[in-house]
């Protein structure tokens, strides 16, 4: 009897993340709003949504100071109202952050978007 072991092709830190398949838990959709965003000491900068999910969203922002990973950030756009959460991850140029909304909030934004 032989075995044989699957083996899952890496992603190469030189392919564009689009090629890669998609393993996020909620499908994101992507948009191109202006809005802006509070940090935790409540300094305010402007900002663009890139995309956004029912989990979160990823914001490109020109702050001189970058935002620390697990910052409490309250973002306002007029289409979508207040978003709030933690940041998640930061790259180059912006952020992605985590919602944290009621079930209410939630299904709204699902039926915005």
């Amino acid at each position: 009897m032989t075995t044989t072991t699957a083996t899952f092709p890496r992603r190469d830190p030189q392919m564009p993340a689009r090629l890669v398949a998609d393993r996020r838990r909620y499908r994101r959709v992507h948009v191109d709003l202006l809005g802006r965003f509070m940090r935790a000491d409540k300094q305010e900068f402007s900002c663009r949504m890139y995309d956004i999910s029912i989990g979160g969203c990823a914001l490109l922002t020109q702050s001189p100071v970058p935002v620390e990973q697990g910052e409490k950030v309250i973002a306002y756009f007029d289409q979508l109202g207040r978003l709030e959460g933690p940041v998640a991850r930061t790259f180059d140029g912006g952020f992605a952050m985590t919602l944290q909304a009621s079930i209410h909030k939630r299904e709204k934004l699902c039926a915005t978007l």
